[in-house]
């Protein structure tokens, strides 16, 4: 930023196209427009969506966002990680979001497993609710069907975390199934955050934008002023 203030500069081609990227998302183009929330960090996802609802048509969850919804539902999760604190925040913003016409589709199967560990853990099918003594650990094949049918229905996508427990290996099918038909949509796809781009990386799925700063593009999406940004449009 301090070399900025020393002459005229200017961004490169590559920052003007994510620029004009996430500009076109605040603003809700290309229409339809579509947002897959995971991750961990609900409060900052919450904030996202909330500032951001009148130009999304559609929301699809998954991972702790998707599992502390539900649970805002009053569905039985069993062990799921659920972040309680943000349990009524989560239900209001879902309410919110279907007074603004958004449509938002909750997962409706999940895979579940008594552990968040590879190593002799038991992994099932399960439906929407989750019985005692298990976790959801990933989506269900009738939930990941569901998000690819309305993927395939909007012209600009963008996704944030993995859907599931993505620190176990056999726990990310869902976030790669997801993956590889956004890497062949044909419309804008952005996708963000570190776990979920290294995950794009490790299989080899193409996409251009790339935004592994969790934080910054949080905060772009929530109106902070981002100083670099900022320091190259009074250069």
């Amino acid at each position: 930023m301090a070399f900025c203030k020393l002459g005229p500069s200017y961004a490169g081609m590559k920052l003007f196209e994510r620029i004009d990227a996430v500009t076109d998302l605040q603003l809700g183009k290309p229409s339809p427009v579509g947002y897959i929330m995971g991750g961990q960090d609900i409060a900052s996802t919450i904030a996202v969506l909330r500032k951001n609802l009148s130009h999304i048509d559609t929301i699809m969850v998954g991972g702790i966002i998707g599992n502390t919804i539900l649970k805002g539902n009053a569905l039985q999760m069993g062990s799921s990680v659920i972040d309680r604190t943000k349990q009524s925040e989560a239900f209001q913003i879902v309410e919110r979001a279907r007074l603004e016409e958004c449509y938002v589709e909750l997962p409706i199967d999940h895979v579940v497993s008594d552990r968040i560990s590879a190593n002799k853990a038991k992994v099932k099918s399960a439906g929407r609710e989750v019985a005692e003594g298990f976790m959801a650990v990933d989506l269900g094949n009738k939930t990941l069907s569901n998000y690819e049918k309305l993927i395939k229905k909007m012209q600009a996508v963008y996704m944030h975390g993995p859907v599931g427990a993505s620190e176990v290996a056999d726990f990310q099918a869902g976030t790669i199934r997801l993956l590889k038909v956004l890497s062949k949509h044909s419309g804008r796809v952005i996708i963000a955050g570190e776990e979920l781009c290294l995950i794009a990386v490790q299989n080899k799925l193409p996409f251009s934008l790339m935004f592994t700063d969790s934080q910054t593009i949080r905060q772009w999406l929530t109106g902070v002023e981002l100083p670099a940004l900022a320091t190259l449009e009074q250069s």
